[in-house]
């Protein structure tokens, strides 16, 4: 069997939540634990995460940040004036390795960065969110609820494609799948410890954070309630809301950076959270949530996880709103039950060994390049 090496070209910054990241370091980390190579490019824009990156063991070629980098926006497209020329870049920065697996996750870079790659690799997966982008690509994966092949309208993928759809392929680390039973258990026997998760985004550049604890001072939590607050280092305000957090009228501890994020979302009762890809780690431990939308392409998530009943969903600016939901959710225990067993049914957390063990199985095909005769 050919040696499994993967690529992946993933971006964070000040505009791009660090979920994206944070998946592709899931399945770099799955994948090297199978025996694979795999390597990084990222763009070294301000909010990077190519420390944390190289801190897992994984080797990262930077690529400059052009001009119009500050121009950046939620949608990724912040980073290349084209395509064509961020994929010269990382055939560039790669000086010769060849990876049999190119995984991009980037809506910045779309069909034109495929074309331009797929021959340089033995095949080439996209991460993807949205149903509506053209792909030149042999896997697609979007792990986001409700989500079917068929959503994909014809001609946007190749017709040997392999589609990966819905949360059964959500990208979790082990320790989801592994802390799952406890966090069952729990809800099955509806134990409570009076915990209140919030967590945001590892950047959070408009403050979230600091709106939701104003909304939870105005709830009025009950005595014996306490507050977890999450955040990346690399957050703007993280001085700010840790002085904050001293000013609650309740116990409020900031983790900063924290790798027992599974181990706090099964102490937790309740989640507020950005409705991103840490959406399904709280499925996966049956965590109830009240959702924030913090970037467009969150919007149908959040839709999906509402109607499922697994979650409520809020604007961060609305603290009157905020502060009633919590209430009514503290209060609540059958509700709150009733919405953690709808959670748990959404994810597994096993999703990241079927998308190694799909990857690993194509990687034992070996396939001759056509010739013109």
């Amino acid at each position: 069997m050919p040696p499994l090496r993967a690529m992946f070209r993933v971006d964070a910054s000040l505009a791009v939540a660090s979920g994206h990241v944070m998946r592709c370091l899931t399945l770099a980390r799955a994948l090297a634990a199978e025996g694979a190579e795999c390597r990084f490019v990222c763009r070294a824009g301000a909010g990077n995460m190519i420390d944390k990156i190289r801190a897992l063991g994984f080797e990262v070629a930077v690529l400059s940040v052009p001009p119009q980098a500050d121009t950046a926006n939620s949608s990724g497209a912040f980073l290349s004036g084209a395509d064509v020329d961020d994929a010269q870049e990382t055939l560039d920065a790669l000086s010769g390795w060849r990876p049999n697996w190119i995984i991009v996750d980037h809506y910045g870079l779309g069909q034109p960065w495929e074309t331009q790659m797929r021959p340089y690799g033995g095949r080439l997966l996209v991460i993807d969110d949205y149903t509506h982008r053209a792909h030149n690509c042999d896997v697609l994966l979007n792990q986001n609820l409700g989500v079917l092949a068929n959503h994909y309208a014809a001609g946007l993928l190749p017709d040997t494609c392999t589609v990966l759809a819905g949360t059964d392929y959500a990208l979790l680390r082990p320790e989801f799948a592994t802390a799952r039973p406890a966090a069952l258990e729990k809800t099955q026997r509806c134990e409570t410890v009076k915990t209140i998760l919030v967590s945001l985004g590892g950047v959070d550049v408009d403050n979230a954070t600091g709106q939701v604890l104003s909304a939870l001072a105005a709830a009025h939590l009950p005595r014996g309630w306490r507050v977890s607050v999450v955040m990346g280092g690399q957050a703007p305000h993280l001085s700010s809301v840790q002085a904050q957090a001293t000013t609650m009228p309740f116990p409020c501890q900031i983790v900063v950076d924290t790798t027992e994020i599974a181990r706090l979302m099964v102490e937790a009762d309740l989640a507020i959270g950005a409705a991103g890809s840490t959406s399904w780690e709280r499925c996966a431990l049956a965590l109830p949530s009240i959702i924030l939308v913090l970037a467009e392409n969150q919007l149908s998530l959040a839709k999906a996880l509402v109607q499922s009943g697994a979650a409520m969903w809020y604007n961060a600016g609305d603290l009157v709103g905020l502060a009633d939901a919590v209430k009514r959710l503290v209060d609540d225990t059958n509700l709150r039950f009733d919405m953690a067993r709808r959670a748990g049914k959404l994810v597994d957390g096993h999703g990241t060994s079927r998308v190694v063990a799909l990857m690993t199985d194509l990687n034992t095909v070996t396939l001759d390049r056509a010739r013109h005769d």
